[in-house]
């Protein structure tokens, strides 16, 4: 519940206790009863306009919103200023999300990128981005070939499959640039099965990562490939509350981040989350 809808709730009801009370002292004969219940009831059905208001004019939605983004940027943010921290005067190369850079015909539409927009955010100046990549989008299995999942009004089993179902470890290692043009490696999609190997190839790079199959994490560390690594925390908490000032309270509260330092830590407290695939 939001704090908004708490706070016309509250007024309704008190108003509603006293527009009784100033009911039953009018039947009392008491003169101020009938101003006190008229008042009451005018606030009450006040409250309840604003609350139709905001339900119309969609404020509501809109602030859920923004807070859902603001927290991607915040889990993003905090990567970013880890590394910035840690390894400064560094290059990386960013993989992105398909979904929102790839060129899909009959969608202009803007799409935005809160996760890459808080790592930017975080890295600040001290890291460079050198190259921002993804996978290329799969064919639909039509006479003209498009990109699936582009003109607006394509049927839905025409859509674009789950990008998990698509992007493999082979696409993967096709798309990283080689060669000694960057230092670090920073994933903010779902490394596709398989990415052991490729991370094994990119044994002189720094990686981090966001998300993706928490199974791999103990051995991404322990094998020395991963630095940082961001994921979702088995205790967070989804309120309509809004979003803590402290930028570490608020990451606290939906993620966990894991690094070169503490990971063990971390992996130790949420055993069934890190356990390995057998």
């Amino acid at each position: 519940m939001s704090p908004s809808l708490i706070i016309r709730v509250v007024i309704m009801l008190v108003c509603i206790v006293f527009a009784i009370i100033g009911l039953h002292k009018q039947k009392e004969g008491k003169e101020w009863g009938k101003p006190l219940a008229t008042v009451c009831a005018i606030i009450a059905t006040l409250a309840a306009l604003w609350g139709i208001v905001k339900t119309f004019d969609g404020s509501e939605m809109k602030n859920a919103r923004n807070r859902e983004l603001e927290y991607q940027r915040i889990q993003s943010r905090v990567l970013g200023k880890y590394i910035a921290k840690n390894f400064p005067g560094k290059k990386a190369v960013v993989l992105v999300d398909p979904m929102i850079y790839a060129e899909i015909p009959g969608v202009t539409t803007q799409r935005t990128d809160p996760i890459y927009e808080g790592l930017v955010e975080g890295l600040g100046t001290s890291v460079e981005i050198v190259n921002k990549i993804y996978p290329q989008l799969p064919k639909m299995n039509t006479p003209q070939g498009a990109p699936a999942g582009a003109p607006a009004d394509m049927p839905m089993d025409m859509m674009i499959p789950p990008t998990e179902m698509w992007f493999t470890a082979k696409s993967l290692a096709k798309i990283i640039p080689p060669g000694t043009s960057y230092d670090i490696f920073i994933s903010l999609i779902n490394l596709p099965v398989g990415s052991m190997r490729v991370c094994h190839d990119l044994t002189q790079k720094k990686i981090a990562l966001i998300g993706g199959d928490t199974s791999i994490y103990g051995a991404l560390f322990s094998g020395g490939y991963a630095v940082a690594a961001v994921t979702h925390n088995p205790k967070a908490i989804y309120d309509e509350k809004s979003i803590p000032r402290d930028e570490m309270k608020a990451f606290n509260k939906r993620y966990l981040l894991l690094t070169k330092e503490n990971y063990k830590e971390v992996i130790e407290a949420n055993k069934k989350m890190f356990a390995p695939m057998r």
